[in-house]
């Protein structure tokens, strides 16, 4: 994770690098810049930006998930309550020729 990138109703929020102060854009009233510089010096800038978003979101993000492209969301009317039910486990589906757990294999399409 190189950049932090918030916009708000198609507006840039806020953006900057983390621990880079001459990066800041933007006039955010979430602070984010300055709430992941208030994190433990030993805490990785890209652990302190997920930490911060979590808190913001309401929801665990996990480390894996900067492995790859952050995909983003337009929620029009967000759901507080919702969003902070537990989510279910996810479990991927298993290898063609093995058993899964949702059931039986009943044979291959096409």
């Amino acid at each position: 994770m190189t950049t932090f990138i918030y916009a708000h109703a198609g507006r840039l929020s806020e953006s900057f690098e983390p621990c880079n102060p001459q990066t800041v854009r933007g006039d955010s009233h979430h602070a984010f810049f300055q709430r992941i510089q208030n994190m433990s010096p030993d805490t990785s800038a890209a652990m302190a930006s997920l930490q911060v978003m979590s808190e913001y979101i309401g929801a665990e993000i996990p480390p894996s998930l900067l492995n790859g492209p952050l995909l983003t969301a337009n929620l029009e009317n967000v759901d507080r309550a919702l969003l902070a039910r537990p989510v279910p486990d996810f479990h991927p589906p298993a290898p063609p020729g093995t058993r899964s757990v949702l059931g039986r294999h009943l044979g291959t399409i096409g």
